[in-house]
């Protein structure tokens, strides 16, 4: 689910439909529904400051929705399904997806052609992403068979690994950026929420202690 402005809210729908409900403060809001995808949708960003949408799906698509009037723009392509995409907060015309275990890439696409720019692999499925707007940082988590959280540092037309935060040992199911962009909380399969604290460190160092960057005693959900 993701909010928009004037207080409407857009949810995913596992008939690969898009659901918008319109000014959901009011007792008399009505909703719509859009068909966007052949299978269910599981993720969904807003662009900050235009009316484009982006949905990703278990059809192993990635669809540019225009708002204003209810277009689909542009279909874009992955091997696995698409949970994770995030539009760039410092490029206005850039949009990075991240697939499942049989592609296991990110991909960053012009949203104004639908072309893509380039294709990082990392090695996992990936389960979600995040971009940090205090700095040109991309932030993945994943599952089979890394089961860890990875920083990316992005250039113009590619991304270079910094850090990989190991502590998991299955899948890493979703990320939350605390507001001042210094924490990161994930939870996963292994069924702890982490907290990690994102510091400028060598890869290497990193990966000495498993735990060493969780910055709290997990906490077990059950």
């Amino acid at each position: 689910m993701k909010w928009a402005h004037g207080n409407r809210l857009f949810a995913g729908q596992r008939d690969g439909s898009l659901v918008a409900y319109l000014d959901v403060l009011r007792s008399t809001h009505s909703a719509r529904y859009i068909s966007l995808h052949g299978q269910e949708i599981c993720g969904i960003d807003l662009h900050y400051n235009s009316n484009l949408l982006a949905t990703g799906a278990n059809d192993n698509c990635v669809k540019l929705f225009d708002m204003r009037n209810s277009r689909s723009l542009y279909t874009l392509r992955h091997n696995a399904a698409v949970k994770g995409l995030c539009f760039d907060k410092h490029r206005s015309n850039k949009l990075y997806t991240g697939a499942g275990s049989k592609d296991q890439k990110i991909r960053a696409w012009n949203v104004s052609t639908g072309e893509l720019c380039f294709s990082q692999e990392t090695g996992s499925q990936i389960c979600d992403l995040i971009q940090l707007c205090s700095s040109r940082t991309l932030v993945t988590s994943h599952g089979y068979a890394s089961n860890d959280i990875k920083i990316w540092k992005i250039d113009r037309d590619c991304i270079h690994l910094s850090e990989v935060l190991a502590g998991h040992s299955e899948r890493v199911l979703k990320m939350s950026l605390s507001h001042d962009e210094t924490m990161i909380a994930s939870v996963a399969g292994d069924e702890f929420l982490k907290f990690w604290k994102i510091r400028e460190k060598p890869i290497d160092s990193i990966r000495k202690e498993n735990h060493s960057q969780c910055v709290a005693h997990p906490t077990l959900i059950r």
